[in-house]
């Protein structure tokens, strides 16, 4: 069963299935949700990873997000612009990030894998 969100700016909602085991997440978002994108583990790892412990700006822009913000890393390492829009809630909710000091950041919880 899919958990329901909203996107990092609130204006929209979405569905998400996530995997604790893996990390990879589903995503439905559009139109009654029929819109899927699938980011695998590997990838949500190696970001954690890469900003374990650290603030960030989330870098929702799909084309052209902050320099060295975890939505940039994403566009760059993993062709994946905009994708934080998303992930940003679904790691908060799950526990692997919360909110930053500012509405634009996001900080990244310590973590191992």
């Amino acid at each position: 069963m899919a958990a329901e969100l909203q996107t990092w700016s609130g204006k929209k909602r979405f569905r998400y299935e996530f995997s604790r085991s893996t990390l990879d997440v589903r995503i439905f978002c559009g139109e009654g949700f029929s819109r899927i994108y699938q980011v695998e583990g590997q990838a949500i790892r190696a970001a954690l990873r890469q900003f374990c412990g650290k603030e960030t700006p989330a870098g929702t822009n799909r084309t052209n997000p902050p320099t060295g913000s975890i939505g940039d890393w994403f566009l760059v390492n993993w062709k994946r612009g905009g994708i934080i829009s998303y992930l940003g809630p679904i790691l908060i909710e799950e526990g692997y990030a919360k909110p930053g000091t500012d509405t634009d950041r996001i900080y990244i919880n310590p973590f191992q894998s």
